[in-house]
């Protein structure tokens, strides 16, 4: 269309300009340059244009394509991990019943047995938990249940639930409030909340061989920051970047055989669904610091 009306409108232009023949032979002669100069270069700008977009979508297709393999690789691994995660709790699970069914048990066995049994169970029931929770994070179906609840009674009630396994580990737990707030009433999903924090108590307690776990908060203008510290191994800085992808294995989960490492991905999916992140400090052989900040009060 474009050459159309140059060839129809530059002879005309170029005839007002004058009657002479050997100017307007050469005028002709640098129109017909001209022409081929302009639609060259249009054409190598198109061609170059249409190039480079297609080595890009060539790019981002290879990368979705590895993206892809390395994802089911990953999956396929983790995949391949629960039947013997799962086994390992349900064997003791049937073990100690088997044991229990005897008939003649001396009491001091018979606690020991049933402590074995409730203790894979809950083993067994966490990795079923943990599952369900990657699954509707990955769905994008996980429900969030707002209501104002004391944030001390859930740092209380954690620190209930896991009186025992410290204890039997002999390390201590502390609270670390913000000593500006003697209580304070947190607009939020206090299950979620709960999940989070234990996730990372658990963590804690598993890479924490002496020394203190300290939980608590500090209040800021418009977020809450929660924490987990611990002094335990910490955390390279090579692993410190992928700790929270899903089904990414770590030097920590590499030396650990206790659950597949699903806590801390678990952890920053949930702390995403309060419109919130998780943080993490960590140096070395000298434990970490896990921090949530949310907003200070969730939209309903």
């Amino acid at each position: 269309m474009i050459s159309f009306f140059w060839i129809l409108f530059s002879d005309k232009f170029i005839y007002s300009l004058s009657s002479n023949a050997d100017i307007l032979t050469r005028l002709q002669t640098y129109k017909g340059w001209f022409f081929i100069s302009s639609t060259s270069i249009f054409l190598f700008y198109l061609i170059n244009n249409e190039i480079t977009k297609n080595n890009k979508i060539q790019h981002e297709l290879v990368k979705a394509r590895l993206k892809a393999e390395e994802s089911d690789r990953l999956k396929t691994a983790f995949l391949s991990n629960i039947s013997h995660e799962i086994r390992t709790p349900l064997n003791g699970i049937l073990g100690f019943s088997d044991l229990l069914c005897e008939e003649k048990i001396e009491p001091e066995s018979k606690k020991i047995y049933i402590d074995q049994v409730n203790n894979n169970g809950q083993s067994l029931l966490k990795i079923i938990n943990d599952i369900i929770e990657v699954s509707k994070i990955q769905q994008n179906i996980l429900s969030v249940n707002l209501k104002d609840f004391e944030l001390n009674h859930l740092i209380i009630a954690i620190l209930e639930k896991y009186a025992t396994a410290l204890k039997a580990k002999g390390l201590n737990l502390l609270i670390k409030n913000d000593s500006s707030q003697k209580s304070y009433t947190l607009h939020s999903d206090y299950d979620i909340l709960k999940t989070i924090l234990s996730n990372l108590i658990d963590n804690a307690i598993k890479y924490t061989e002496k020394g203190n776990i300290t939980i608590g908060y500090h209040i800021t203008e418009k977020s809450i920051h929660l924490f987990v510290e611990d002094t335990g191994i910490g955390i390279s800085k090579e692993d410190a970047h992928i700790i929270f992808r899903r089904f990414k294995e770590t030097s920590m989960t590499k030396k650990s055989n206790d659950g597949f490492g699903l806590g801390l991905s678990i952890s920053k999916g949930l702390a995403e669904a309060l419109n919130g992140q998780i943080e993490v400090q960590s140096e070395l052989g000298r434990g970490s610091r896990f921090t949530v900040v949310i907003p200070k009060r969730q939209k309903d």
